[in-house]
């Protein structure tokens, strides 16, 4: 699961699929954070992934790391492009052994990232960093298409979890599947403002607050028509068959 801590970030790379990530975005809130852990409680995820925008602008990312990690969670994963590492505080904070348990995983594909991190990308090295250093699949958005990037085949990022919630009805059986069986980690997501998409875009159909109830989500999301990304789910299955 996705928790989406801040839309601030100065990267402004070409392929990103959250359209308002900017240097002005906004954070969210600790009783918003915490909301998304009693959420993610609830649906018996067991890994989280805080994301932004760049979620090492957001100023209380280590309280929220020690929030996730005293509620218990077995995976805590901080989705970063790796520039907070030349700013000695901060990494100095990361690498505290403390967060010994948290995996730090580094994106910085040269191709999109307007600022490169080879400089200092020995910081990177150890059990607890995970670096990419080219993404292996990039989604059609906003951006690709007004960049003229060339994307892989138009495929929705909500596919998964629809498709397996349509068969289970249940949405914590759903994130159970997409964790343990198919090892997918990054649905649904949760935006700076507690609504929860089913897809990783920030245009995905929301579903729902994680204030609500699980019956209410689970209606919203069984009910759900979206053609945001023009794509049908069953296009999407094909492509995944492949």
């Amino acid at each position: 699961m996705i928790l989406r801590i801040t839309n601030k970030c100065t990267m402004g790379c070409s392929h990103c699929f959250i359209d308002n990530a900017s240097p002005t975005g906004s954070h969210m809130d600790e009783s918003t954070f915490i909301e998304c852990l009693c959420f993610a409680k609830k649906c018996q995820a067991k890994s989280l992934i805080i994301s932004g925008g760049e979620p090492f602008e957001h100023p209380k990312l280590f309280d929220f790391l020690r929030l996730a990690m005293n509620a218990g969670f077995p995976a805590i994963i901080v989705a970063t492009n790796g520039t907070f590492a030349s700013n000695e505080n901060l990494y100095n904070q990361a690498t505290n052994p403390e967060f010994n348990n948290v995996m730090f995983q580094v994106t910085n594909d040269s191709r999109f990232y307007p600022q490169n991190v080879n400089s200092i990308k020995s910081k990177f090295e150890g059990k607890k960093w995970f670096f990419i250093q080219r993404i292996q699949k990039i989604h059609r958005c906003n951006r690709t298409e007004k960049n003229k990037i060339i994307t892989d085949p138009p495929t929705s990022t909500c596919c998964n979890i629809r498709s397996i919630f349509n068969e289970v009805k249940k949405l914590d059986v759903a994130i159970q599947i997409l964790e343990n069986v198919l090892q997918k980690f990054c649905k649904p997501s949760i935006n700076t403002d507690g609504s929860i998409a089913v897809g990783e875009k920030d245009t995905c159909f929301k579903i729902g607050h994680v204030s609500d109830d699980i019956e209410r989500i689970e209606a919203m999301l069984h009910a759900m028509q979206c053609d945001n990304c023009n794509i049908s789910i069953q296009e999407s299955r094909r492509y995944h068959a492949k």
